[in-house]
């Protein structure tokens, strides 16, 4: 797996593209459409450290990962082996991140992932490397545990 630093992280987030989407108001709550299952992730600040209403995610292939961290520029960034399409997402504002776990070709296991907040009020960017475990879906049951 690459190893990256936090500055090289944050040199590569400073050149990502932007993604901008509507914040949900089921903030935190995972949503279900019919067998797709979105697992939303509140990130906050707290300090000098990041808070989330889930430190580990889990999702089997099909579902998606929303992140959101209202009012703060943030990047999410996936390092070597990935379970995503995208590598690198960045959000410039008020909004979310969502991400599909593919059903085809996924990778199993856990990984980590980096985010990136810039808190304006302190003009420091605070990082963090939570994890993402992606399960296969269990057999017989429809794809949910």
């Amino acid at each position: 797996m690459a190893k990256y630093s936090r500055r090289d992280f944050m040199k590569k987030s400073a050149a990502m593209g932007t993604v901008a989407l509507a914040v949900s108001p089921q903030e935190g709550k995972a949503a279900s459409s019919g067998d797709v299952r979105t697992e939303r992730v509140q990130i906050t600040i707290d300090g000098d450290r990041l808070r989330y209403n889930k430190m580990r995610v889990e999702v089997i292939p099909g579902d998606r990962v929303e992140w959101v961290c209202t009012g703060h520029p943030f990047s999410i960034h996936f390092p070597g082996v990935t379970p995503v399409r995208e590598i690198s997402l960045k959000n410039t504002g008020a909004g979310s991140i969502l991400v599909e776990i593919p059903s085809v070709e996924t990778v199993y296991g856990c990984f980590k992932y980096f985010v990136a907040v810039y808190d304006a009020a302190t003009t420091k960017v605070l990082t963090d490397d939570p994890d993402i475990i992606v399960d296969p879906k269990p057999k017989g049951r429809g794809g949910r545990p």
